[in-house]
């Protein structure tokens, strides 16, 4: 009878204590962080959640989204922060018991255009003309040889034999 009364007293004692751990149910906070003008999801944004009993802190996911769960009832405060942006923060608000509060956050770029730059290709295009006075004819025994001496400049003859005509390719392209 001892060992049942025992019991029997300790949980009369836990009693109060176990109602009052269900009378105050944790509830959560869902933030999701954007950015203002494109709407697109920002990942690692750094959150910050003040009030409660610790203050916590951590970054936001590839969907732009951060859940603090189990947070206790009571009144809390958020600041936002990403690099590039602005620092964003939140009112206070309230946790009530069991409650999903969710929170959208939407920043605002610190970077502003204050010039645009169009870049444009340039093609630079030489040619040499080769005559019967010019230096590589007169030290090259044929046109072929001439011209196999260019920079940039291939010589092939491969195709139809040493005695035929040739192609030409510069800088490697097509004959």
């Amino acid at each position: 009878m001892t060992k049942q009364l025992a019991l029997v007293l300790a949980l009369w004692l836990l009693l109060p204590s176990a109602l009052a751990a269900q009378e105050r149910a944790n509830g959560s906070i869902v933030v999701i962080v954007t950015d203002a003008a494109t709407r697109q999801p920002l990942d690692n944004a750094e959150i910050f959640l003040l009030g409660g009993d610790t203050p916590q802190t951590s970054l936001t996911n590839a969907q732009g989204m951060l859940q603090f769960p189990e947070i206790a009832p009571g009144v809390y405060r958020i600041a936002v922060e990403r690099g590039d942006y602005k620092r964003s923060a939140v009112p206070e608000f309230e946790v009530a018991e069991g409650a999903a509060v969710k929170i959208a956050v939407a920043l605002e770029s610190s970077l502003r255009v204050i010039a645009s730059v169009k870049a444009r290709g340039s093609v630079s295009i030489t040619t040499t003309n080769i005559g019967e006075g010019s230096p590589e004819r007169r030290v090259s025994a044929s046109l072929k040889s001439a011209l196999d001496k260019l920079a940039g400049v291939s010589v092939d003859d491969t195709t139809f034999g040493p005695n035929s005509a040739f192609n030409v390719s510069l800088h490697n392209h097509d004959p």
